[in-house]
């Protein structure tokens, strides 16, 4: 159980990784340096480019769908066990 959750944190930084990095058409670099832009709002801008952008709702759908269907996996996990009678996934070792 630990190695599917640590493959599936390397397998999803990867691939939002890929999926937060905005498109070079996108991509403007703007000089604030003059001006009297606070801090806050340049954040918030950036912000807004660096998520609202098609990868990165792909790549949410993607998250929701991949959860739910973990979700239901192991929601209905315990059911198939009785109604095929396979007994405990696991034993208790003998110390």
């Amino acid at each position: 159980m630990v190695i599917n959750i640590i493959v599936f944190w390397i397998v999803w930084g990867a691939l939002y990784i890929y999926f937060l990095t905005p498109f070079k058409s996108l991509v403007t670099f703007e000089s604030h340096k003059d001006s009297e832009i606070a801090f806050k709002n340049v954040f918030k801008d950036s912000l807004i480019k660096i998520v609202m952008h098609k990868k990165a709702i792909l790549a949410l759908l993607m998250l929701i769908l991949t959860l739910v269907f973990i979700w239901s996996y192991y929601s209905q996990l315990e059911w198939y066990n009785l109604a095929h009678g396979v007994g405990e996934v696991s034993t208790k070792p003998n110390y």
